[in-house]
């Protein structure tokens, strides 16, 4: 980036996906001044800094710059094929429900998966949760412990790479995360297939999922509210296909890749 500021290219734009790391204060009073300096060189040597979420822009003026940024939300092609990896095995999973909640993400404390496990103890609903992603083996451990002995079955399906077949066999998506979560793709992911999001209010993620029309928003942390807009959801397959299909235009309308190209495009122009 600064390269390109002493190179004289005109439009230099950084784009910022990501909460600063909370720090313990001395650790704060350690990295102040690097942190200060890297701030100054990426204001010097950008045109425009953009973060991709509200929350994100807000957190990042308050406590990092001292510049307006702008914000542009992050976006996907409408043909989920279009994103799709080259090379895709099946996924060999058969559900043991007929009703799914999903999950997709690495199986770390920042995502809480820890938090919809145990929010799943509170469905009641005959129902599967189905956890994609990687993960620490102590920690998923933990995961199996914790649901040992519920009534409705827990699935760990490890890494895939193509989530769309994932989401094709879910019914909802729950993002739990509790931490450093500026936008969330896998909610785009799973409003482009027309599927309800329940998330948490941490970050960027409610700007993205309208509560009580294309999902739910339940108080980070909130194990019990978490569990019964769950439970909800699977009980309304009517509503279930409501909030899936508001979801999917309200992608169509808001987080397109082409709506955000426009953007950055604009960008290009004024400078």
């Amino acid at each position: 980036m600064i390269t390109s500021r002493f190179l004289n290219i005109k439009n230099r734009i950084l784009i910022l996906h990501n909460f600063p790391a909370k720090q313990n204060k001395l650790l704060k009073l350690l990295y102040s001044f690097p942190r200060f300096i890297q701030a100054k060189l990426m204001e010097f040597s950008a045109t425009e800094i953009v973060a991709v979420s509200d929350a994100l822009k807000q957190v990042l003026e308050e406590e990092v710059f001292d510049r307006k940024l702008k914000r542009i939300y992050n976006g996907l092609p409408i043909d989920p094929t279009i994103d799709q990896p080259k090379s895709v095995g099946k996924l060999l999973w058969k559900p043991k429900e007929k009703r799914v909640v999903g999950f997709i993400g690495s199986l770390t404390p920042p995502k809480a998966p820890h938090t919809l496990v145990e929010a799943f103890r509170f469905v009641t609903s005959k129902s599967e949760l189905a956890l994609l992603g990687p993960g620490d083996p102590i920690y998923i451990k933990y995961l199996r412990d914790i649901s040992s002995e519920y009534e409705n079955p827990v699935s760990f399906l490890g890494f895939h790479n193509d989530v769309n077949q994932f989401l094709e066999q879910v019914d909802l998506l729950v993002v739990p995360s509790s931490h450093f979560e500026s936008f969330g793709m896998v909610i785009l992911e799973s409003m482009r297939m027309k599927k309800p999001v329940i998330c948490t209010d941490f970050g960027g993620m409610k700007e993205v999922v309208v509560n009580g029309e294309t999902g739910f928003v339940v108080p980070s942390k909130n194990i019990k509210a978490m569990g019964m807009a769950i439970d909800h959801l699977l009980r309304n397959p009517n509503l279930r296909k409501k909030m899936g299909l508001a979801g999917y235009n309200r992608f169509v309308e808001k987080f397109t890749s082409s709506k955000m190209n426009s953007e950055y495009e604009k960008l290009c122009v004024i400078v």
